[in-house]
């Protein structure tokens, strides 16, 4: 059985059942997202991922925190990384491109993984990651 804490841990910080009834992240009608984009639609909480991003950095202090960019990807979540002062772990030639086309320094950047192309890995070393 499900409890309420249980679920609002899976859920975005500023998740909650708003007037009409309808789930609402970040004051946003979940039922007027998706009758105004359609569905299936991502919705993403800056607010969860900078709170997110505040306590890792608490827990772990010094280093430096890395982002995988496999957990979802696009040029805004590059610039809240950036922001948030963590850096970009990549994986593959596009995210590595997303990075850089977000601005993303490349020193803050590292590839990781094996069976790389031989495109990625220069284009990696070119962009100084």
């Amino acid at each position: 059985m499900t409890t309420t804490d249980d679920l609002r841990a899976a859920l975005p910080n500023t998740a909650g059942i708003n007037k009409a009834g309808h789930l609402a992240i970040g004051g946003c009608d979940t039922v007027e997202l998706a009758e105004r984009f359609g569905t299936p639609l991502l919705v993403f909480c800056e607010r969860t991922f900078t709170d997110r991003a505040s306590s890792v950095r608490a827990s772990f202090g010094g280093p430096t925190i890395y982002y995988a960019a496999k957990a979802f990807l696009s040029k805004a979540v590059c610039g809240l990384v950036e922001r948030e002062g963590l850096g970009l772990d990549v994986a593959s030639g596009g995210e590595m491109f997303t990075g850089l086309a977000a601005g993303f320094p490349a020193g803050r950047m590292v590839m990781h993984g094996n069976n790389k192309l031989d495109s990625e890995l220069e284009m990696a070393v070119g962009a100084g990651i």
